[in-house]
C-alpha cells in the first residue's frame, strides 16, 4: 500500500514539475 502513495506522490510531484517547466 505505502508504495502505491509514494508512486502518486512522486507522480504528482514530477507533473507540477513539468507544468512549471513549460510554463518558463
Amino acid at each position: 500500500m505505502k508504495k502505491v502513495v509514494v508512486t502518486g506522490a512522486s507522480g504528482y510531484l514530477g507533473g507540477r514539475l513539468c507544468h512549471s517547466l513549460l510554463r518558463q
